[in-house]
């Protein structure tokens, strides 16, 4: 293919590395799209990452929102924050309610190295009740991708209903708390029985009886004390979702926006 050049007949190739090729041309090491990981049970690994902060603040304050996503069931919780500094203690508390809801323990909760999910205090909490801490490298949230597939979805489902429905940006608070309810209700392929998340991660089957269409109107009672002999009844509001404390629909006035 060219002149002036000797060939021989050896098969051997130069085993030295070029120091100028590493620190020019270096790329990162694919990273495996699958996982080899086992959860066999309920809790034994639990995935965890803090999205924000997020503009406009939510309509209580809120500016971040915490997963808690089960390996095995691919049961979901979110917690809204408005700030960093009660991340600890709400994922405290998370582990805490799980182990009263299941009656298993967290063995293995994964994180990435920020700073809410690395404090000393965390530590000691992992410490003393035997919970292993596996943190991913830095700039490979690849290695947690559970828990950004978990957030990808969130967002998108919360932003589409949010401009659907035409409203504020700040209800963004409402649209992610309503769509972790209804992934946690409806199937998934990561499940090999065709159950809910809700089913494998509390053993009972999930009542769709109250579900409503996000952003749909609805007329809200008024209680006697609160109208005169001849007001209205009701008030015509937007549904938006459940109260987690009370058997109670979470809805907007038309006329307020409160």
């Amino acid at each position: 293919m060219v002149k002036s050049m000797h060939i021989t007949n050896s098969d051997s190739q130069d085993s030295g590395i070029c120091k100028a090729c590493l620190k020019d041309k270096q790329i990162q090491a694919s990273i495996l799209k699958t996982s080899t990981i086992q959860n066999p049970s309920i809790l034994h690994r639990v995935y965890s990452d803090l999205v924000g902060p997020i503009e406009p603040q939510g309509r209580g304050g809120e500016r971040y929102f915490m997963t808690f996503f089960d390996g095995h069931s691919h049961y979901l919780k979110v917690v809204l924050l408005k700030s960093k500094n009660r991340t600890e203690e709400q994922l405290k508390s998370l582990i805490e309610h799980a182990k009263v809801e299941t009656g298993c323990c967290v063995n293995f909760f994964r994180s990435d190295g920020g700073g809410e999910y690395s404090s000393d205090s965390l530590k000691k909490y992992f410490k003393l009740y035997g919970i292993h801490h596996e943190l991913t490298n830095p700039d490979t949230p690849q290695e947690n991708g559970s828990a950004e597939w978990v957030n990808c979805t969130i967002l998108d489902m919360a932003h589409s209903m949010t401009k659907e429905l035409e409203l504020p940006e700040s209800f963004w608070s409402h649209t992610v708390n309503y769509t972790t309810y209804i992934l946690n209700r409806v199937p998934t392929c990561a499940i090999e029985k065709d159950i809910t998340p809700y089913q494998a991660y509390t053993g009972n089957k999930s009542s769709v009886a109250h579900l409503q269409v996000f952003g749909c109107t609805v007329h809200a009672l008024i209680s006697k004390s609160k109208r005169s002999k001849f007001g209205s009844k009701s008030l015509q509001c937007t549904y938006l979702g459940y109260s987690p404390r009370k058997k109670a629909y979470i809805v907007m006035n038309h006329l307020s926006k409160n």
